[in-house]
């Protein structure tokens, strides 16, 4: 009996050897890497830390004082929370008053931004993008909260972004303007000669453009061209060595005899750039005895016309 027994063990063996084998080998594979993992440790690391006060640019190098970043980030998430459950009365104290002027000189006006942005209860993350001149600027992402909608990939994910502004007054108070606003600072910079007078009145800052608004008064009795895109560039911003030419490529500034105009005039100049604004250039001041506005009297007009120059406003 035994050695039948024996005979069947045999047998078996003989016609399964290759799996048996295949198991034995994966058996002592095991083992073994049980055994590597039990005898050797390893350094855990995180591959990203979320640091909301660390710049994205540093440009300038300055940062977020340690005692407003606290503060910063109450600012925002509780202007958020104000916005998520529709208490626009009290995000709207929270806006800077140039801001407001900028944008929403009235709390409907301002509605109409939180219901657009706010349509349903919404999730953010801030990132510090940039500072100087004591203006802490950082980027938000507005987003679904995905643990309502039940996203699950990244790609799913649609967000709102917009870059803020936090700045502290005299009194230490903070105040958050959003929509890339930074500021707006008065000028009242006057430059005359014999066929016009121009003021700036002035500028309105954004993260990455700038906007001047100009008053020019026509002191002739003939029409006076400043702007009506048949010359480029007929309005210039100097920025150190470079130009800029308006984002506004329809610009039209003529005026009548005697005429006053205020226009406003846009161009891209970043905020935390090294060189500063330094003045705009009228690069095609004409003054005409006929003016038509069409191409083919254009050059006639200014064959004829009284004076054809270019000067520069100086900040």
């Amino acid at each position: 009996m035994f050695t039948s027994f024996r005979l069947r063990i045999a047998n078996f063996f003989r016609k399964h050897k290759k799996t048996v084998f295949g198991i034995l080998l994966a058996w002592v594979i095991i083992i073994f890497i049980n055994d590597f993992f039990k005898s050797n440790t390893f350094e855990s690391f995180q591959r990203t830390t979320y640091s909301p006060d660390v710049p994205i640019i540093d440009i300038t190098g300055q940062t977020v004082p340690d005692n407003l970043k606290q503060p910063i980030n109450d600012l925002v998430d509780t202007y958020f929370n104000y916005c998520n459950t529709k208490q626009y009365d009290k995000a709207y104290a929270m806006l800077s008053q140039q801001c407001k002027t900028i944008y929403y000189p009235t709390l409907q006006d301002f509605k109409d931004y939180v219901d657009m942005v706010f349509n349903e209860n919404k999730v953010y993350y801030m990132q510090n993008y940039s500072n100087y001149n004591n203006v802490y600027i950082y980027r938000i992402r507005i987003m679904e909260d995905i643990l309502k909608t039940g996203l699950t990939g990244e790609s799913d994910i649609q967000y709102y972004e917009e870059k803020i502004a936090i700045s502290q007054d005299a009194n230490g108070k903070l105040w958050l303007s959003i929509r890339e606003f930074i500021t707006t600072e008065p000028m009242d910079v006057v430059y005359e000669d014999d066929y016009m007078k121009v003021r700036v009145l002035q500028r309105d800052v954004f993260y990455e453009n700038e906007t001047y608004t100009v008053e020019v008064k026509n002191k002739s009795d003939y029409i006076m061209v400043l702007a009506d895109g048949t010359e480029n560039p007929e309005i210039a911003l100097q920025v150190g060595s470079s130009t800029r030419t308006p984002n506004d490529s329809n610009l039209y500034v003529v005026l009548q005899p005697g005429e006053t105009k205020t226009f406003t005039v846009n161009f891209t100049k970043f905020y935390d750039e090294s060189d500063q604004s330094t003045g705009l250039t009228f690069n095609a001041v004409r003054v005409l005895k006929t003016y038509s506005g069409s191409p083919d009297t254009k050059q006639y007009e200014l064959d004829n016309a009284v004076k054809l120059y270019s000067t520069q406003v100086v900040f």
